[in-house]
């Protein structure tokens, strides 16, 4: 055993106790150089030198010299695809190493090393092979003690792994050391032993992190009949921290802002101290504490009644006494996991996105979202091309496939009709009527086309109006604005419901039906020349009514429950024989007033002629402006009846301003320049918010200033002054 050695360079060769040789070079295996040999002769001269070599292995000198050699096993460490303890050995003989760093089960070796191991790792962990049902429930009672931190978000919950091997150690037989042998074990244990080794949410957490978070952080969300299953992800640098939400493409369109804006019960509370955190100096000085004033409102508040923001804006202005609005709050801060993480689904289960975005994602997904929609629905309620009521009774909710809600809502197709069952009840709700009111267009296209032939406008007002558009545009104009006066007084149709602030200011603006029938406009039975010019109400104007009903705490769903509008065939055939009734006294009566109106007009129009060396021309360029913004393509239907009544009051201010401006255009100058940046602004909403009956109501404002302006003696509609309008135009957004 002494004169084995091991190659340790080219030529030399390392023995035991660090001994230098080399082969003799005569000796057969002097040129092969093998790893390992044994010489039977040692040759001591300048060098040593090994005779009569033979190759061996290193195994046949472990084999062989068991009994002289040392054994060092070191590095135990767990094999969870084995399930059990390794580690690595060396064996050296004399000093010399035979074996070095070989892969050992470290149970024979250390037992109670390789148990503290399996402790840790199969039971603590659940990292092995080993599968059985009480192993199955610790490792789902890990998942949910891990997801209870992912929840409150906060590190640290959950018992440390030496108290937990301390449990399983006082639990596990103590011959166990691996996988195999605790699979033995467990096949062969009673019940009751089997139960010692199950865990409980408590034996895996604090005592401080005890509790039922189900109601505080749900694993799934309630929306529109749609369980949307919820995830909890405390990631601050990470893209889904917070909760994320699997909403399936179908359902997408039937999410409403409100509903996901109050994220889950235990998230709101730091939602509304982070918003209030965020108000400017000024207001937050009002509402601190903030964490008291969040803890507070949320006693207060009835989840859902609005959306967060607003909702908190509201009780925090009551109970502090102070106006504060939504705009005041800097979402911007906010931290992303208050918000919630959209991860939207096709109905394979494949991720199309994930963002935070609900607006974004439903206007980038629209289309798709009602083909996938669509397929949930009876096909009773999807229907093309009528031209006559479709069910005895449309129902206002129906339960589609997966059980989802869904709203049947006749809607207008330019120039026909469909019947669609629609996932948001808003989107119903804005659609209905104007479904409806295509579908009596249709069944009375003879009284229409009779009034567009008889309807007797003077030659003044014809004359007035042919500088605008085409008298035939005039008619339509005449006639869909009659039209919309008789659904306005239909009982069976829905009145829109205001904010209570908002009600003030557009007493004179919307009364009954009045906003909604201004919101469907109708591109379709206008002439192709002069389509451009009317404008099709957007469904945001509708949904803005519905909106408002949000804010004083009642949901898109709920309004449609309280005004369903025309749902019968019965209903309809009604408001077929009111309109065939009424048509005709509405549109002489609408046709004689836009005839006094547009008189009116055509001597106003003679004044507004610039005098000679462009004596005021700014001025009057303006005022041109001005009375160009009252009468255009389309303004009867547009501005409707009721504010028909207030155009001769207008147009007298507006003639008694180019009357004095002609005498005094300093003053008027003056004047100007305090209602022109609030036009201007106003212009700019109209432009970007069409339809939009705040916007609407602003610009009426701004006309009653501008006669209380000019011509203060006729009076005003209702009180106005630059501060009002300066407020209305902040709470508007512009």
């Amino acid at each position: 055993m002494t004169q084995v050695a091991r190659k340790d360079d080219k030529v030399r060769y390392r023995g035991p106790r660090g001994r230098a040789l080399q082969i003799f070079p005569g000796s057969g295996q002097a040129k092969s150089g093998p790893n390992w040999i044994v010489s039977a002769t040692l040759l001591e001269t300048e060098k040593l030198y090994a005779l009569m070599v033979a190759r061996i292995e290193a195994g046949w000198i472990e084999a062989a010299a068991a009994h002289l050699s040392k054994r060092h096993c070191y590095e135990p460490s767990w094999d969870e695809k084995g399930g059990r303890a390794v580690g690595f050995e060396d064996i050296s003989l004399y000093g010399l190493p035979i074996i070095q760093r070989r892969r050992i089960a470290y149970g024979p070796v250390d037992p109670a090393a390789a148990r503290q191991l399996f402790l840790r790792h199969q039971l603590v962990r659940g990292e092995g092979p080993a599968r059985h049902p009480v192993l199955a429930h610790n490792a789902a009672m890990r998942e949910l003690a891990r997801a209870k931190e992912e929840k409150l978000r906060r590190r640290g919950l959950l018992k440390d792994e030496e108290q937990l091997a301390e449990w399983f150690e006082s639990r596990c037989p103590a011959e166990i050391i691996d996988s195999h042998g605790l699979l033995r074990w467990l096949k062969q244990a009673t019940p009751a032993e089997q139960a010692a080794l199950k865990l409980s949410l408590d034996d895996l957490v604090i005592p401080s992190a005890q509790g039922d978070e189900g109601f505080d952080f749900p694993d799934a969300l309630e929306v529109q009949g749609a369980r949307l299953l919820l995830e909890y992800h405390f990631d601050p640098n990470g893209d889904r921290d917070g909760v994320t939400a699997t909403v399936p493409l179908a359902v997408l369109l039937g999410l409403s802002e409100a509903e996901i804006d109050w994220l889950v019960p235990g998230l709101r509370e730091d939602k509304a101290a982070a918003l209030i955190k965020s108000l400017p100096k000024a207001l937050r000085r009002h509402v601190v504490p903030a964490p008291d004033f969040a803890r507070a409102f949320l006693e207060a508040v009835r989840p859902r009644s609005a959306p967060f923001a607003v909702a908190l804006a509201t009780y925090l202005s009551q109970v502090a006494g102070i106006d504060i609005r939504e705009s005041d709050f800097d979402i911007s801060t906010l931290p992303a996991y208050l918000s919630l993480n959209l991860r939207i689904v096709d109905e394979h289960g494949k991720v199309l996105t994930e963002e935070r975005d609900l607006a974004a994602v439903k206007e980038r997904f629209a289309e798709a979202a009602r083909a996938a929609f669509a397929e949930r629905v009876d096909a009773e309620f999807q229907r093309d091309s009528l031209s006559d009521w479709p069910l005895d009774e449309l129902p206002l909710e129906i339960s589609a496939e997966g059980g989802a809600r869904a709203f049947p809502a006749l809607y207008d197709d330019g120039g026909k009709v469909g019947l669609r069952a629609f996932a948001d009840a808003g989107e119903a709700m804005a659609a209905h009527p104007r479904g409806v009111r295509r579908l009596v267009l249709i069944q009375i296209d003879d009284q229409l086309r009779y009034w567009q032939r008889h309807l007797k406008l003077s030659a003044d007002a014809q004359m007035a109006y042919g500088v605008v558009d085409s008298i035939e545009r005039l008619r339509r104009d005449v006639i869909e604005a009659a039209v919309d006066r008789v659904l306005a007084d239909s009982p069976q149709q829905p009145k829109p419901k205001l904010k209570p602030e908002a009600a003030k200011v557009r007493a004179q603006d919307v009364r009954d039906f009045k906003a909604l029938a201004s919101a469907v406009r109708r591109p379709a039975d206008i002439p192709a020349a002069g389509r451009s010019d009317l404008v099709s109400r957007p469904a945001a104007a509708h949904a803005e009514l519905v909106g408002d009903a949000a804010h004083s705490g009642r949901d898109a769903r709920s309004l449609l429950r309280e005004q369903p509008g025309i749902r019968t065939r019965a209903e309809f055939q009604a408001l077929l024989a009111r309109m065939r009734r009424d048509l005709g006294p509405e549109v002489q009566q609408l046709g004689t007033r836009v005839d006094a109106v547009l008189k009116a007009i055509k001597q106003l129009r003679a004044e507004l002629t610039p005098p000679l060396m462009g004596f005021a021309t700014a001025n009057l360029a303006d005022a041109r402006e001005h009375l160009e913004a009252l009468v255009h393509p389309g303004f009867v239907a547009e501005v409707g009846f009721e504010r028909l009544e207030h155009y001769p009051r207008y147009l007298e201010a507006l003639r008694l301003r180019v009357e004095r401006l002609k005498r005094d255009p300093g003053k008027d100058q003056a004047r100007l320049l305090e209602v022109q940046p609030f036009w201007r602004t106003c212009q700019r909403l109209m432009q970007a918010r069409p339809g939009d009956p705040e916007v609407e109501a602003l610009r009426w404002l701004i006309e009653e200033f501008r006669v209380s302006l000019f011509a203060q003696e006729l009076g005003t509609a209702e009180p106005v002054s630059a501060k009002r309008i300066a407020k209305r135009m902040e709470q508007v957004g512009g």
